[in-house]
């Protein structure tokens, strides 16, 4: 996760975010490999009341971070210029 987000902050800094897709198309497989992760813990913790609705967040939350992710890496986003700016992400 620490290099992640020092990836973030030096994409934030070098503006397009187009130098380094690699990055951004490395953290979408992070993220979207967590999803079956957290829908095992779930599944290991189906007796409390929260699980659901904590693992319905966390999974919804992990698509979005994907879904901006690829924005990024297909550079239909960009910081400064697209839908979505760098301190929104």
């Amino acid at each position: 996760m620490v290099a992640v987000i020092s990836g973030n902050i030096v994409l934030y800094i070098m503006r397009p975010a187009r130098h380094w897709p690699v990055l951004v198309s490395v953290e979408t497989l992070q993220v979207a490999s967590l999803i079956p992760i957290a829908l095992l813990l779930h599944r290991l913790n189906r007796k409390s009341r929260l699980s659901f609705p904590v693992t319905m967040v966390g999974v919804l939350a992990m698509l979005a971070g994907a879904a901006i992710d690829i924005g990024f890496a297909t550079e239909l986003a960009a910081y400064g210029n697209g839908f979505i700016g760098g301190p929104g992400f």
